[in-house]
């Protein structure tokens, strides 16, 4: 019987390991802080990446820094979305002769009430460097810790868990972007990410555990004749 749990215990490891796994999702839905996503598209001209802010219980101020390789792209233009609405917006100086591609660049937002909208934070827009190495460059937005402030009785501060984009470069050209899997939290951990395993891989785990249960609970009986 030793024999038959271990070979289940084996078939389930298998199982586990070749299962799909979802998309991977923020954990932030347990706490109140900010839920930042990045996602992008290539163009002729241009990359384009937009941030969204998905969670928001209150924010009356928010400071960013768009954070990209100058080495491999130039940052040509940004948007403002609809998201926070109700505070004002402004960005580094683009009155220069770098004019965007100035760094760092930094966006803030700030107000004298809690806006607590969702939407498109901004949209970049990114040139590929006719210099640039073949590789990935990452895009992201670096937050301070506790960089989000709102009000609740007075000024508080909380945090904002942001993830980011990855863009394949080859002979100064974009080929791909992908979001990726981990991100940046507070600029220096990684946002807690869950993977959830397939409606297969479950059914077994609860297969399993229920077998072997089943197979344990027989050590107790003695077979009367």
């Amino acid at each position: 019987m030793k024999r038959i749990i271990n070979i289940f215990i084996i078939i389930l490891a298998l199982c586990v390991i070749s299962a799909p796994v979802s998309t991977t999702v923020f954990a932030a839905s347990l706490s109140d802080n900010a839920v930042i996503t990045l996602s992008g598209e290539i163009t002729e001209q241009e990359i384009v990446v937009k941030a969204y802010l998905r969670q928001n219980t209150a924010i009356n101020g928010m400071t960013v820094e768009i954070s990209y390789d100058t080495s491999a792209m130039t940052l040509k233009n940004i948007e403002r979305g609809s998201a926070l609405p109700l505070l004002d917006y402004m960005t580094t100086n683009v009155e220069t002769e770098k004019g965007y591609a100035i760094t760092p660049f930094i966006i803030n937002w700030s107000g004298d009430e809690n806006d607590n909208s969702t939407g498109i934070l901004v949209t970049m827009h990114f040139t590929v460097n006719e210099t640039a190495n073949d590789g990935e460059y990452a895009v992201t937005l670096i937050t301070d810790k506790e960089s989000i402030t709102y009000i609740d009785g007075g000024v508080k501060t909380k945090s904002a868990l942001v993830d980011g984009v990855k863009i394949k470069i080859k002979g100064s050209v974009a080929e791909t972007i992908v979001t990726e899997t981990t991100a940046n939290t507070n600029n220096t951990s990684k946002t807690i990410l869950i993977a959830s395993l397939s409606a297969a891989a479950v059914t077994i785990v609860v297969f399993t555990v229920v077998l072997i249960v089943k197979l344990r609970g027989k050590k107790a009986w003695t077979k009367i004749e």
